[in-house]
């Protein structure tokens, strides 16, 4: 009957000191893994950003490429363009924007800016030939990626100095270092880029 009363009593849990001490240095284990699963995850939506935003411009860069040689193209038999302009067009037509760094995307689009001016200034003596619908809608395909390029180029470089940023912070550079990251270049127009390039679409 004893034995009964004493089964009925409360008893407070008890573990012992062992199972105490694994059980808070799982936490001190399974805490940083936590933080490190989610540092990785943020660091790479930055870079899918930053990817999407690259493509974008890569997009941009071959579609103003496109029309800038097209532009050329349906326009010299009407017109004595500089031989340097027709170099290059030649090269940008053997350009593969795909493979390229961002630096040298950077460079291009600057030498298509420069190409664009040169077309401008060369067709100005020609304004029968750019009233032309054909014309027209080359001239409004240019501005539009020119317009394009700058909104991603702005896209992008928010990303990579969001991401430059975060993978020099701590605990950020750690899971960074760890997954060998790099930080990332700018996509920066030059001075000769920044100037407006205005296209006469006769409107």
């Amino acid at each position: 009957m004893a034995v009964q009363k004493d089964f009925n009593q409360e008893k407070p849990a008890t573990a012992s000191g062992v199972g105490k001490f694994f059980w808070y240095l799982s936490f001190i284990f399974i805490i940083p893994i936590f933080i490190s699963i989610g540092i990785s995850n943020k660091l790479n939506k930055y870079l899918v950003k930053i990817n999407e935003a690259d493509s974008g411009i890569d997009t941009q860069l071959t579609q103003r490429s496109d029309s800038l040689t097209k532009l050329v193209d349906v326009t010299r038999q009407a017109m004595k363009y500089e031989q340097s302009t027709l170099t290059e067009v030649t090269r940008l037509r053997n350009t593969n924007v795909n493979g390229l760094s961002t630096e040298e995307k950077a460079d291009l689009n600057d030498k298509m800016t420069q190409l664009q001016r040169s077309i401008n200034i060369q067709m100005e003596a020609y304004p029968n030939l750019t009233a032309t619908q054909n014309v027209k809608s080359l001239q409004k395909s240019i501005t539009d990626c020119e317009q394009n390029i700058a909104a991603s180029r702005r896209i992008y470089n928010s990303n990579v100095s969001i991401y430059n940023q975060t993978i020099t912070q701590y605990p950020d550079n750690v899971i960074a270092s760890q997954k060998h990251l790099s930080s990332k270049p700018f996509f920066e127009s030059t001075p000769e880029e920044r100037k407006d390039v205005k296209m006469d679409l006769g409107f």
